[in-house]
């Protein structure tokens, strides 16, 4: 996208840009979800070392979720591929 002559075609970079785009929209929130989890697993070694079990079970319940969450991404992920957005017939 740095090149000079990117932008001088204007629909091959619209279609580069939709298509940068649609992979940070996949990537982020996956990106963001293993930060959640990373930092739910940290403070679960911190509330056992502390012996603080009431928060270790919310953050247990908490792990919980996220991992509901990462089977969603998990699926979203299978089905990103570059005919998955269009529409389809399906007879039976």
């Amino acid at each position: 996208m740095n090149d000079q002559d990117f932008w001088q075609d204007k629909k091959r970079s619209e279609v580069t840009l939709r298509e940068v785009s649609a992979v940070k929209g996949r990537i982020e929130p996956i990106k963001a979800l293993g930060k959640q989890i990373s930092d739910s697993i940290e403070l679960l070694e911190l509330a056992r070392e502390e012996g603080e079990e009431s928060l270790a079970g919310e953050v247990e319940s908490e792990l919980a979720s996220l991992t509901a969450e990462l089977d969603r991404q998990e699926v979203n992920t299978l089905l990103s591929g570059p005919d998955d957005a269009r529409d389809a017939i399906l007879s039976i």
